[in-house]
């Protein structure tokens, strides 16, 4: 017979709850941002959620807009902190650290990122810019797409080292996916809004073309009863020739 192992029941109630409420956390931040089509209203959604869920003393979302004239740049939100505290700092770069990231190579998790060796090695910071909030636990996640594009990424950090886990890792990971669905929606309901209105502007100038036409055929129909009434008078009543 097995002998009871109260520690062990404890365990395994500790696991089955944490699965409970992470399943919960999934569900309810897939929610709001599926029922949600607005791109802005969707990033800092998914910002302040995963900064809360996760434990994060901030949290930011860089993520790539293409402009009406095609150009291409990149935005941000922030939870946590003011906007102020950042808006002097320039956008990240292609550093060691942030690279997977952008990159979308996965899920990113440093316990003390200012002794990883990949930190600290790019000029003229050679790590974090003067002023920046203190980071030392550091947590990023790629948001793909569909077709394998990277939206951008989320980035999390906290003054104390080794904040984040296993949990918040795979938090992070199941957030960025449901996030590149939302995404994905919100871009394709975008380009269909720019397509319908590319059209209704386009219908609108054929209407304006054909008044248009209209107006120069009703002239030309007006100066052939003037001429033809004139002829008339004179006794010539037939054609209008021009």
């Amino acid at each position: 017979m097995t002998e009871p192992d109260p520690q062990g029941d404890r365990d395994a109630a500790r696991l089955l709850a944490d699965e409970r409420e992470f399943s919960a956390t999934l569900d309810r931040v897939a929610r709001a941002l599926a029922t949600e089509l607005d791109l802005g209203v969707i990033v800092q959604r998914l910002t302040d959620e995963a900064t809360a869920v996760v434990g994060a003393e901030f949290g930011a979302f860089f993520y790539n807009v293409t402009g009406a004239g095609g150009e291409k740049y990149m935005l941000y939100t922030l939870s946590g902190v003011p906007k102020e505290k950042f808006s002097r700092f320039p956008m990240p770069r292609n550093t060691a650290v942030f690279a997977p990231t952008f990159a979308g190579d996965g899920v990113v998790r440093f316990d003390d990122v200012t002794v990883d060796y990949r930190y600290g090695n790019n000029p003229p910071h050679r790590g974090m810019p003067p002023g920046h909030l203190p980071v030392r636990s550091y947590l990023a996640a790629p948001v793909v797409s569909r077709d394998g594009s990277v939206h951008g990424g989320l980035f999390f950090g906290h003054g104390r080292a080794a904040v984040f886990g296993e949990r918040a890792e795979r938090i992070v990971g199941a957030l960025a996916a449901h996030a590149a669905i939302a995404l994905d929606n919100a871009r394709l309901h975008r380009a269909a809004v720019e397509a319908r209105e590319r059209a209704e502007r386009l219908a609108a100038e054929v209407v304006e073309q054909c008044r248009a036409m209209e107006a120069v055929l009703q002239g030309e129909r007006e100066r052939r009863r003037r001429l033809e009434e004139r002829l008339a008078r004179a006794g010539l009543a037939g054609p209008a020739d021009d």
